[in-house]
């Protein structure tokens, strides 16, 4: 009996371990992936540089 009530309170702390893996992943994909795009678009103070080089 004790063996049963351990093996249901492990599966019980794995699936809800496994579920919030899961949403710490998705989270972390979205955050991360951010300045990944930020870096593809032009960074405006380098054409500022451009527009003004004597400074």
């Amino acid at each position: 009996m004790k063996d049963l009530i351990l093996l249901c309170t492990m599966a019980a702390f794995f699936l809800g371990g496994y579920f919030v893996m899961k949403r710490v992943d998705t989270f972390l994909g979205r955050n991360l992936r951010m300045p990944e795009e930020q870096e593809a678009q032009p960074d405006p103070d380098e054409k500022e540089e451009e527009k003004h080089p004597h400074k």
